[in-house]
């Protein structure tokens, strides 16, 4: 996904995990250049930090997408997500997030 336009996500599930099987992708828009994706084990949830700052939040198969932070500033280089939806972000110039996502 690193400097592609999509989060291309791969079934791991089953014996063979991916081989013969499709990939899924969730777009979040021509030349918005993925950085670092991150999503929650369980949920049809992606969150893709991207080269402009932003980061956006998408479900797998599903057009449209959410802001979660707006883009400018450094390039998105690291996501993690913890189970209770605590979203941390870290820039390239060092700024770095804690988001509580949903309730």
């Amino acid at each position: 996904t690193s400097g592609a336009d999509a989060a291309v996500c791969w079934p791991f599930d089953g014996k063979d995990g991916p081989m013969g099987r499709p990939p899924e992708e969730t777009c979040f828009g021509a030349k918005r250049l993925c950085s670092a994706v991150t999503g929650l084990h369980g949920e049809n949830l992606v969150l893709a930090g991207l080269r402009d700052g932003a980061v956006l939040a998408g479900r797998i198969g599903a057009d449209g997408d959410a802001v979660v932070k707006g883009s400018g500033g450094a390039a998105v280089t690291a996501l993690a997500l913890t189970p209770e939806g605590w979203l941390f972000i870290g820039c390239e110039d060092g700024l770095s997030l804690w988001l509580r996502l949903g309730g």
